[in-house]
């Protein structure tokens, strides 16, 4: 056998393996995702509660005492929701303020129902103003992390008179980052493999939620464990193949800075290339890098929360 023929056979056998180990994969994601789906928005006894708007289900949670300062904090692109935010939370209504945690539309404890556009930014950020407005709340800075900065940047420019002021963190998470190509997870049979792979609970997503540290040591311990069972209640695959499957422009929508005070807390570990342009006008002490990976808000939660609490008591 010459030298090129063996190499060929190599490169086909090399090929043919990952091939199958693929095809594998997906039976197994397929298999796993047809069975997945098994909790009620009420997994893990919440310590919350709901607000219905239009005859559905929206889980939000008050931290702290009812005469603190305003702070609602928007979650990311992440399946589990407001379960984000439990370090933040805590940490900032230790120091006297009052916090508002809630799950937009698709995410944590709050319903899977609705048409594609109702997972828009467009359309999380209405329904975060109006859980806002429903639950009395005003004059607020609203926080978000990565996507959920968008939300909040977009219900600020909608309805600034909730809005006080905004804070960014890891507003690197506002460009589109998708790990997998939304017209994949149309695809028949494999797109609900793709789905529960990487947004609801399987591989890709446990994979992510590790790599979101830059050091893993600093992860709190069975975090994936913890969040997995919000991936499992019941609608949460239809509703993220609706998320994953927007385009961008609907997913991440355009939006700009408000006329509100802007403090964004970026990652040193993530490309600046895919931070708003507009926050190079920001004063230094308004665009603050923080040495932590994506959920910087957990790794770094003490420095975060001091740079939060004195951004939301600034004159």
């Amino acid at each position: 056998m010459s030298v090129v023929r063996f190499f060929v056979n190599l490169v086909l056998a090399f090929v043919l393996i990952v091939v199958a180990s693929g095809v594998l994969a997906l039976g197994y994601g397929s298999a796993v995702a047809s069975s997945w789906e098994i909790a009620g928005v009420d997994v893990g006894q919440p310590e919350g509660e709901w607000v219905w708007l239009d005859g559905e289900a929206f889980y939000y949670r008050f931290w702290g005492v009812e005469e603190g300062e305003p702070v609602v904090l928007v979650h990311g692109l992440q399946v589990e929701g407001s379960a984000t935010w439990d370090a933040t939370a805590r940490g900032l209504s230790r120091v006297g303020m009052r916090v508002l945690t809630v799950d937009l539309r698709g995410f944590g404890r709050s319903t899977r129902t609705g048409d594609d556009a109702a997972f828009s930014l467009e359309a999380q950020a209405d329904l975060l103003a109006r859980i806002i407005h429903q639950l009395g709340v005003a004059d607020a800075m609203l926080v978000g992390h990565g996507w959920g900065g968008g939300v909040a940047l977009r219900a600020a420019e909608d309805q600034p008179q909730l809005v006080a002021r905004v804070a960014l963190l890891y507003p690197e998470g506002m460009a589109d980052q998708r790990p997998v190509p939304g017209r994949m997870l149309q695809w028949p049979v494999v797109g609900s493999a793709l789905v529960w792979g990487a947004y609801a609970g399987g591989p890709i997503w446990a994979h992510q939620q590790r790599q979101g540290f830059l050091d893993s040591v600093l992860m709190p311990p069975g975090y994936v464990r913890d969040t997995r069972p919000l991936a499992r209640v019941v609608g949460t695959l239809d509703a993220w193949q609706r998320i994953g499957s927007l385009p961008a422009e609907a997913l991440y929508g355009s939006v700009g800075r408000p006329d509100v005070p802007v403090l964004a807390i970026r990652s040193t570990a993530t490309d600046e290339t895919l931070l708003p342009a507009w926050l190079d006008e920001l004063a230094d002490e308004r665009l603050v890098s923080v040495e932590a990976g994506q959920w910087l808000h957990i790794e770094q939660a003490d420095g975060v929360n001091a740079l939060l609490a004195g951004f939301a008591r600034e004159p």
